[in-house]
């Protein structure tokens, strides 16, 4: 039995859960129900998780980052 990041590491499904439950967190700690810094940083686990399970490489985010720069 793996870890809670290898299980989200190798399942889509509770990617895509975590990463939505983290986003609720945060909006609900931005209405001041809960812990701001906390819920980011469990959003960019999450966000984090995502970008590794799917194998998107760091230069095509960057890329995509600097386009909206423009």
């Amino acid at each position: 039995q793996g870890s809670y990041t290898t299980n989200l590491l190798e399942n889509r499904k509770a990617r895509r859960d975590k990463l939505i439950s983290e986003a609720a967190e945060v909006f609900s700690a931005i209405e001041g129900n809960g812990n701001l810094p906390g819920e980011i940083a469990d959003l960019v686990y999450a966000l984090n998780c995502v970008i590794v399970g799917e194998r998107v490489k760091i230069g095509k985010i960057e890329s995509a980052l600097e386009g909206r720069l423009r």
